[in-house]
């Protein structure tokens, strides 16, 4: 998965992904790697993550809403939200979570 490089989540989810895939490919053992168990992989690092850093990414990409606007504005002015929200650079699931 690649996405624009502004919310640097093009390394975060191909790390992400590897060790997916890695878990995915261990569980599976012996099995056939079927075009079924390949997509079923994909999907469920889709809903994993990729969703979240592909929506993340695009917050940021598009006009800013008015309340990224106003989360921005109140991370300039303080650090503990201002931490918080370069968190979800790591973890954009958390951010689009709890909006």
């Amino acid at each position: 998965m690649v996405n624009d490089p502004i919310a640097g989540q093009g390394a975060n989810n191909a790390t992400r992904m590897v060790e997916h895939y890695l878990q995915a490919i261990l569980a599976h053992g012996d099995e056939a790697f079927t075009a079924e168990w390949m997509t079923q992989v994909f999907d469920d690092f889709w809903e994993y993550s990729g969703r979240y850093t592909t929506e993340f990414t695009n917050l940021l990409l598009n006009p800013p809403s008015e309340s990224l606007l106003q989360v921005l504005g109140a991370a300039a002015q303080n650090r503990v939200i201002a931490d918080d929200f370069m968190g979800h650079f790591n973890h954009p699931r958390w951010f689009l979570a709890s909006r």
